[in-house]
């Protein structure tokens, strides 16, 4: 039971971003990022990690409007 727990852990580690890959996609796809955000996207696929930044990108819109926009 212990040897399929490692192995089960290895396996997804291996499918997880890694610290840099977390950092290139949020520096590409966002306006800089947490480091919780970074904790986050470690623990994700590539394929949720992009599901999760399109999720996101439908939200509401959580800037404000600059003031000398109408």
């Amino acid at each position: 039971m212990k040897s399929l727990f490692i192995l089960l852990f290895f396996t997804l580690s291996l499918f997880s971003l890694s610290l840099e890959e977390s950092k290139h996609l949020l520096n590409r796809t966002s306006f800089g990022f947490t480091k919780d955000e970074i904790k986050l996207f470690q623990k994700l696929t590539k394929e949720e990690a992009v599901d999760l930044l399109l999720q996101k990108g439908n939200s509401k819109d959580i800037y404000k409007k600059p003031k000398n926009i109408k």
